[in-house]
């Protein structure tokens, strides 16, 4: 079982160094780094490598989608939605 997860190291640690660099430039560039960590899977990796890869993805995924959500929604506008205001319905 070592010998496999050795021979996949070198590839693995390529794509996870790119992704870790596009997430990290200025500006990241986040889907780059979500095309480089979805190609770990191409690979059939070990599954603590694709555990560890899913978790890495899913975190960048999250982190960005919460900011872009963060920059377009105004405490107004959650409000009017969780009450039902808003909504076009004429009473």
């Amino acid at each position: 079982m070592a010998g496999s997860t050795d021979a996949l190291e070198p590839w693995c640690r390529v794509l996870l160094g790119f992704a870790e660099h596009f997430r990290t430039s200025s500006p990241p560039k986040i889907r780059l780094c979500v095309h480089c960590l979805q190609a770990v899977f191409q690979f059939k990796p070990p599954p603590r490598v694709e555990a560890r890869t899913h978790l890495q993805l899913g975190s960048v995924l999250y982190r960005h989608t919460r900011e872009q959500r963060a920059g377009t929604d105004s405490p107004g506008d959650s409000a009017t939605t969780r009450t039902g205001e808003g909504l076009g319905i004429c009473l």
